[in-house]
């Protein structure tokens, strides 16, 4: 079952037991077992709302960084990318999602320092390449 399921079948439990011990306490008012678990009850409906909220605002804010992150990703903002699926690794600690794509954003970044590194490389090596044929055409063998 899953989490949110289960969390409004034990809601739904809750209640339906308060109303029964209630309807109970209306026929027996001097029974303190049916008023006490009538207290329980509220306490665990009470809890389980709780519960149910901060979960949706975990999830808000996981889905807010992974927006963040895939936005900084198309854009190759890798750093803003890597910072964004951190934060819904600190929501989510573990997550696949948030791991697998932090993974992707680190890989993409090394992938572009390569890439400029090489263009680099290659622009020194035409330079040179330019300064010999010029020497050549010359005829300067030195």
């Amino acid at each position: 079952m899953g989490v949110a399921l289960k969390a409004d079948f034990d809601a739904t439990k809750n209640v339906d037991a308060k109303g029964y011990y209630e309807r109970y306490l209306k026929q027996r008012p001097d029974n303190t077992h049916a008023a006490n678990r009538i207290k329980e009850c509220e306490q665990k409906i009470k809890d389980s709302e709780a519960d149910a909220a901060a979960k949706a605002k975990i999830e808000a804010q996981y889905k807010e960084f992974m927006a963040k992150g895939e936005t900084a990703f198309k854009a190759k903002k890798y750093d803003e990318a890597i910072a964004a699926y951190d934060g819904a690794l600190g929501v989510k600690s573990g997550d696949a999602d948030a791991t697998a794509k932090k993974e992707m954003a680190a890989k993409a970044k090394a992938d572009a320092a390569n890439a400029l590194s090489m263009a680099a490389k290659k622009k020194e090596y035409d330079g040179i390449i330019a300064k010999a044929n010029a020497s050549f055409d010359a005829g300067d063998f030195k």
